[in-house]
């Protein structure tokens, strides 16, 4: 697929990557069927000190979820980290005091 026929084929379906990002390199923690493609090649990766790990600029406050501060949902705590993750977002911090 050339340059020209992929940015039609993004302006017409925009799941389908512009070229620039389809040439992004992705997460060794991305899941092809899983993932936002376009999502994720759009969120920022850094390493995580010397662990050789990448983890994404954004992360998920995630206590919250856990009914520390007030009672939660199940099925929606576990619907959002399921998003978080869709849309790249790779570190999750559950340290209690993220939510206070």
């Amino acid at each position: 697929v050339g340059a020209g026929e992929r940015m039609r084929m993004h302006e017409h379906h925009p799941s389908v990557p512009p070229l620039n990002m389809a040439m992004k390199k992705l997460p060794p923690t991305f899941v092809q069927g899983f993932h936002d493609v376009a999502a994720v090649q759009r969120m920022k990766y850094r390493p995580l000190g010397r662990t050789g790990m990448q983890v994404s600029i954004l992360s998920l406050g995630a206590s919250p979820l856990g009914n520390v501060y007030r009672k939660t949902n199940d099925e929606e705590s576990i619907e959002v980290v399921r998003t978080a993750i869709k849309q790249g977002i790779n570190y999750i911090d559950t340290d209690r005091k993220s939510g206070s």
